[in-house]
């Protein structure tokens, strides 16, 4: 073995200068995944889903359970899954509200359903309503919850 390497490797490799160069482009590729993964494994694991049971509710209280949402934590805020049914069909507003109590609560000397919820969910006390996904305004907008002719909703909402 002529000229070469303690390890019996030779430069008659000629023309093989590519083939190394994208060897080691892989190379270097793979150790960058691992290194990704690695740094991947060291972040905390999300919070688990919440499911939350969803009644109707009038004036006199709760009524008949209707279904759940499951609550997921994503990496551009809360992601809200609805699995509902019994509903009116069409679009209904979908809020977060200040406190975790839908029963009736007393507004303007009456009887309110869903008044112990309290306001929407607005931590920066802006008291204002733009809608999701739009900054200046409470957090508490969902996106519409749409509601099939069949008394289902299903469509998934973001938080902002």
């Amino acid at each position: 073995m002529g000229g070469g390497s303690r390890y019996g490797l030779t430069s008659s490799f000629k023309g093989c200068e590519g083939v190394m160069r994208d060897f080691n482009a892989v190379i270097a590729a793979v150790l960058a995944m691992n290194g990704a993964q690695a740094w991947a494994n060291m972040m905390p694991p999300p919070p688990p889903a919440v499911k939350v049971d969803m009644y109707s509710i009038d004036a006199k209280g709760m009524g008949p359970k209707l279904g759940h949402i499951t609550i997921t934590e994503t990496l551009v805020g809360l992601m809200f899954t609805p699995d509902l049914k019994g509903l009116p069909p069409g679009e209904r507003g979908f809020h977060v509200h200040e406190v975790g109590n839908c029963a009736p609560g007393l507004k303007d000397g009456a009887m309110t359903a869903g008044w112990s919820a309290g306001a929407h969910y607005d931590p920066a006390k802006t008291g204002k309503h733009v809608g999701p996904h739009k900054e200046g305004g409470h957090k508490g907008d969902l996106e519409v919850l749409k509601v099939g002719a069949d008394g289902t909703a299903k469509t998934v909402a973001m938080s902002k």
